[in-house]
This record gives structure tokens, sequence and C-alpha cells, in this order.
């Protein structure tokens, strides 16, 4: 049902940059992904033995929870290792998102939508740091009372 597995590899990044066609013919085989980052460790050049895969998928529309973990069954498929975890930035948090954005585009059929989205998580992250400087501001003005 799964597929087989291939044998643990050692070095992801060397696999991941191997498998990066095989990988965006798996996105574009499906029309509700707009856009695919690689963030985390394998992005920024810190993974260790240890380093999993993240990847960050964003999608036309809501999908199901069952759905989003077919995707990750069939990324690990492709990839030929369990050590990936995907993320649905349709449902993520704004870290998530804002670190997501941070990475690497693997994968882009829409520009525009996908560009729309980082500009969003740009301009909601830079209200949540302003937010967070005038909470900081009204604190020490109320203990300095």
């Amino acid at each position: 049902m799964y597929g087989k597995m291939l044998p643990m590899e050692r070095n992801l990044s060397r696999l991941l940059k191997r498998r990066i066609p095989a990988l965006k013919k798996l996105f574009a085989g499906d029309p509700r992904v707009l856009g695919v980052f690689l963030f985390g460790s394998q992005a920024d050049g810190t993974a260790t033995a240890h380093s999993d895969i993240d990847l960050a998928m964003l999608f036309d529309r809501d999908i199901m929870y069952d759905q989003e973990l077919g995707f990750e069954i069939a990324v690990s498929q492709t990839l030929g290792t369990h050590a990936v975890n995907v993320t649905n930035l349709t449902r993520a948090d704004l870290p998530i998102r804002f670190r997501a954005i941070g990475g690497e585009v693997l994968y882009e059929s829409d520009y525009v939508r996908v560009s729309d989205f980082i500009e969003r998580t740009l301009q909601d992250q830079r209200r949540h740091v302003d937010f967070l400087k005038r909470d900081e501001y009204w604190e020490g003005t109320l203990r300095n009372r």
C-alpha cells in the first residue's frame, strides 16, 4: 500500500538534491499545490545526522487532514525516507509560516499566489512585531508608575 521505502540514507541533503526532480513531478501532478518551501536545518545548512527534511506546502484551498497525510506519505515515498515533516501552510501559525518563507522555494505552480502568500505573511509578521513592541512599551510604562 505505501510502497517500498529505501534504506535510510545518512546524508539527507544529498538525497534531497537527487530527488528534487521527482518531488517537483509529484507536486505538479496535483493542481491544488501552489508552492512548496524547504525550510529548517536542511535549508539553512545546519543539518545534522539526526535532522529531518522540513517541507511547507501551500495549497489553493484548505484540504482535509487525511489528504494532508497522503501528501506526507507520497513525499516520504518519493524521497525514500521517513525523515520528512510536511507542514500545511494553509493552516500553519504565523511563526511557522514566517520560518517557511525564509527557506527555499522548491516548487511553484502559481507565482502570483505564492508571492501574495509571502507578502501577507510578511505583513502579518510586521504587525505582530509592532504589537509586541507596543505591548512591551506599555508594560514598561505601567511598571514604572
